[in-house]
């Protein structure tokens, strides 16, 4: 119970923070403002939402051995550490923000976000026929994807008019 609960919570903290520059660029109010300001501490949320889940899944294989490993397959297990790297370096990054930006970590940064947004995507929206949840998380993770590069596209398409 509390993997999934964990999970749930994990991904929409972690939508939040993921569409939090697209809605802030796009100026609806202070609430978008906010988010837009409060983007890495609500990541950070995230990066401790997705440490309980963690924390959850070590006690359950702790635990019941037989029921975890059941299902596990090895290539979920690559991906969910790769995932969990790129977690840890972002979350440190949000601390050593104020020491310098380097563009390297910043590539690392957006591709682990958009690796994240991926993976939550692919969780919910296969799931979404499921049960109603899964199509509210699904519909969330695209939605989400939508916000964050609406700014984007937008400009772009004004560039295009320019022309």
């Amino acid at each position: 119970m509390l993997v999934r609960a964990s999970a749930r919570s994990s991904a929409i903290i972690f939508l939040t923070a993921f569409a939090a520059p697209g809605v802030a660029s796009l100026r609806w109010g202070m609430g978008s403002a906010w988010l837009g300001r409060n983007a890495s501490p609500i990541f950070l949320a995230f990066g401790f939402s997705h440490f309980v889940h963690l924390v959850a899944l070590v006690l359950w294989a702790s635990l019941f051995p037989g029921s975890f490993f059941a299902n596990l397959r090895l290539p979920a297990v690559i991906a969910g550490a790769v995932l969990y790297l790129f977690i840890g370096f972002m979350c440190i990054r949000v601390f050593l923000k104020p020491l310098g930006r380097r563009e390297w970590a910043e590539a690392v940064d957006g591709v682990g976000r958009f690796l994240l947004w991926l993976a939550f995507t692919l969780a919910y929206v296969r799931r979404a026929l499921s049960g109603a949840l899964y199509g509210f998380l699904g519909l969330l993770a695209v939605a989400s994807l939508a916000l964050r590069l609406a700014p984007r596209l937008a400009h772009a398409k004004q560039a295009s008019d320019v022309v």
